[in-house]
């Protein structure tokens, strides 16, 4: 809270861009299809992040040492 009310002052204003981003053309079809994916009961189905090797991948990113 100190850092921003500190960049605040020193701004003259909000120390960021604020605006309102709109998606692109493809974002609400790929939406639409990822929803329709989720609902297909044929379709293949994952219990963790394990299976996909993805979870080793995000830990492996996340270092915080």
């Amino acid at each position: 809270m100190n850092i921003f009310v500190c960049q605040s002052l020193c701004e003259g204003g909000v120390p960021f861009e604020v605006k309102l981003r709109q998606p692109n053309k493809e974002t609400p079809t790929a939406m639409m299809e990822a929803e329709r994916i989720t609902r297909d009961s044929a379709g293949k189905g994952y219990n963790d992040l394990d299976e996909i090797g993805f979870s080793s991948t995000v830990s492996r990113m996340m270092c915080w040492c």
